[in-house]
């Protein structure tokens, strides 16, 4: 995705790659572009501990939906955050609404575990994120229909080299929606078909985009050579739905509005 082609008058000038990078990323925060994580040649970036982790601390003090009733108490809402409610319990996994979410009913399976990515989940409590995430869209079906996106963005080598803001916790994003990715997509995405879900332990060191929609079984990407943005999919949503791009970067816009009609649907 190059970002200098949607703009004229741009230029960026060539004073080593530390500027390069400062350049397009200044570039991009100006028209509100989330360029996604940048990966340093470095594997020793300092990642959030369990203590500090953003989904760790959700579980830890977001409010279960047993005891929403409402809008949260005034005196609660800073504690409280009503994107922090927690829809959804099971013994490893927990359901929270998705920031930046494009559509109502978008949210994110959580393994309670700080693990970095889905593929590194034992084969038993992967097989219960399955038998979770079929329940879930059995909740959420007579509410927004049968048809569904599911994707994530696998952090690889426990996230060592990702980008000290990334979010290195592993979440499933759970769309409804029935989006059709084409075939060109899936070619330019390198998307190639898992035959069980359990071959998805075998990309556990690197980063991947493992994807699922109501038209197209598991598959996934994890080609070196490809460079898959982290906002790929949501820009695919985005377009389906008729969304202007500038959208797409959840930690500037959060759609509040449908987070609040996700969780009292």
């Amino acid at each position: 995705y190059n970002v200098l082609d949607h703009f004229e008058n741009v230029v960026i000038l060539n004073d080593g790659l530390d500027s390069i990078i400062q350049q397009l990323q200044s570039i991009a925060d100006k028209y509100q572009i989330d360029l996604g994580d940048y990966i340093p040649d470095t594997t020793d970036i300092p990642q959030p501990s369990k203590d500090d982790c953003l989904l760790c601390r959700i579980y830890r003090d977001g409010t279960k939906y047993r005891n929403f009733l409402g809008p949260v108490p005034s005196d609660q809402s800073t504690r409280y955050p009503i994107m922090n409610t927690i829809l959804y319990e099971s013994k490893n996994f927990y359901l929270v609404p998705a920031k930046g979410a494009l559509l109502e009913g978008y949210t994110m399976l959580v393994p309670k575990d700080h693990v970095w990515s889905f593929a590194a989940l034992p084969h038993d409590i992967l097989d219960e994120a399955l038998e979770v995430l079929e329940h879930v869209k059995s909740l959420f079906a007579p509410i927004y229909g049968n048809d569904f996106v599911i994707f994530e963005h696998g952090s690889g080598m426990e996230g060592k080299c990702k980008h000290e803001k990334a979010i290195v916790h592993a979440h499933l994003h759970i769309v409804p929606s029935s989006l059709k990715m084409t075939p060109e997509t899936v070619r330019n995405f390198h998307l190639a078909p898992l035959h069980e879900i359990h071959e998805l332990h075998e990309y556990a060191t690197d980063p991947y985009l493992l994807y699922m929609d109501s038209f197209m079984d598991w598959h996934i990407s994890c080609d070196p050579d490809v460079y898959i943005p982290r906002q790929c999919v949501r820009q695919l949503l985005a377009d389906e739905l008729g969304l202007d791009g500038h959208l797409l970067n959840w930690r500037k816009h959060s759609f509040m509005d449908k987070i609040e009609n996700t969780v009292m649907k």
